[in-house]
Order: C-alpha cells, then structure tokens, then sequence
C-alpha cells in the first residue's frame, strides 16, 4: 500500500482514523509498503499489511462470507491475466458512463477481483482508486496495478466497507448479486460517495436468464457449491470441451455466412 492510502482509509469495526505502524516495512522504490501493520487511533483495533494489501476485515465477519470469497479468489488468481477486450467491455457495462467520468475523480470501487476494472479506471487518469474485495484476489489486483500510483487495493467487507465516504463515483461489476443481500450492498456502496457524486453497478439480469435461475442455481446451491474446488475443476472438462467444439465447429465458421453488414435498398 502507498502511505496516501491512508487518506482514504478508515476502521471498519468503529470506522475510526488509521495510523502506520511502527513496525512497518520502509516503502519500496515505487512507494508501496509491503508489509505491517495499521492501527485505530479510536479502537485501537490492529489489522494487517500483507503482501502490500492492508487487510481490513471488520471483527464479526461470518466465516461464509471467507468461504464464498476463497471460492471467487480462486477464480482469479487461477486465470489471473488481463486481455485486451476487458476495456470495452468494461465501459459497455458502466453506461452511459464514459473514460471521461472518471478522469480527475476520486472512485471507489466495490469488488475488484483480479484488478481488471481497477487497471483501466487507472489508466484513464481517475484522481485515485480504492479497489475492495473480501478475498485474496486483492494480492493479484495488487500487482496487476502496482505501477499505477493513484491505484490503491484493499481487503476489506463491502457491506463494511473501510472507506470514508468521500468519493466522486463508486461501480460495483458483477458482485452485488452474489451478496447475501444485494439491496444492502448496493446501499453501501452508494454510501461512500459524497453528497452529489454518482454510484453505478452492473447485475445479471433476469431476462435471457430463467435457465440459470430455475434449474442451474438450485442444483449450484444445493450441490456444486458444497464441492471441493479440485473435483469441480475436473467435472468442468466435459462441458467446456463441448462448449469450445461447438464455437469453434459451428459458431466462428457461421458467423460469416449469417452474420455481417447487409445493403438495404432505399
């Protein structure tokens, strides 16, 4: 973390002023602190530096929000690269925003994963990112935005979020619907931006999506989701070799022949 991440920071238990620890790594080259500890100067609760993410997860954390948070984590840090179309489908999902909402803002960001989201905010000259995300998929989006020095990453409960509430623009892509109680989420979230600013998120809607909704997810929460990660990893092959056979056999070579501009008379 850069030591300006303070300016930002607060305790999530009391939400109290947090100060540097004495114990602290002296920061790196580029600024960053590797290692520490952050200490409340209200509660004087203590949390962790670790790997140059402080770790601000409030007291009372239910152990299966960890549980689901290691799930997701393990996602990301599996398939942790950034590819090139994640910018424009970034700015497809956050609508009518555009790159220039977040120039010069300061923004927050409620779940980040692997820090794709948070590499391009950025890029794009936001004033400072605090990116959030309760599992150790902060430790990729760390070093995915690592160079940027108004990118900032936290491990922390957004429903507990450990940041003031002064930011210009909070997003939350594609995480509200797999809280617990995405209403509460959302109101969090908005919660930290200051009076006049903006909150946006992108959820996965019900249309196109009843398939999911009535047979997948009972079978997700009765079953899979109960299922060590290695086994589910193998039951994936099958699938996913079917999937790839049927875009590569049949979708791509359609696409030309079905799909394409076409000349209207006029």
């Amino acid at each position: 973390m850069r030591r300006e991440a303070l300016n930002f920071l607060i305790c999530p238990n009391c939400g109290g002023q947090l100060a540097l620890g004495s114990d602290a790594l002296p920061a790196e080259s580029d600024g960053q602190i590797m290692a520490g500890e952050l200490m409340c100067t209200t509660c004087t609760s203590k949390f962790g530096i670790r790997d140059g993410v402080p770790v601000l997860l409030p007291a009372n954390l239910a152990s299966v929000k960890l549980e689901t948070a290691s799930r997701f984590a393990e996602e990301w840090t599996r398939w942790s690269d950034l590819r090139d179309y994640y910018e424009k489908e970034f700015f497809d999902w956050v609508a009518p925003l555009t790159p220039k909402d977040f120039k010069d803002q300061l923004v927050f960001e409620g779940g980040c994963g692997k820090g794709r989201h948070t590499a391009i905010v950025a890029g794009h000259g936001a004033k400072a990112i605090v990116s959030l995300d309760l599992g150790e998929s902060a430790f990729v989006a760390f070093a995915h935005t690592r160079k940027f020095p108004n990118a900032h990453v936290v491990i922390g409960d957004l429903l507990h979020p450990p940041v003031r509430p002064v930011f210009d623009l909070a997003f939350s892509v594609g995480v509200l619907h797999h809280l617990p109680d995405p209403a509460a989420g959302f109101a969090s979230l908005a919660s930290r931006v200051r009076d006049g600013g903006r909150a946006a998120f992108w959820v996965y809607g019900y249309e196109g999506n009843e398939w999911i909704t009535r047979y997948v997810d009972p079978i997700r929460k009765a079953l899979t989701s109960r299922l060590p990660a290695w086994f589910l990893r193998l039951a994936c092959i099958p699938p996913a070799i079917f999937l790839w056979a049927v875009i590569k056999l049949f979708y791509r070579p359609g696409r030309g022949l079905f799909c394409g501009p076409v000349s209207l008379p006029i």
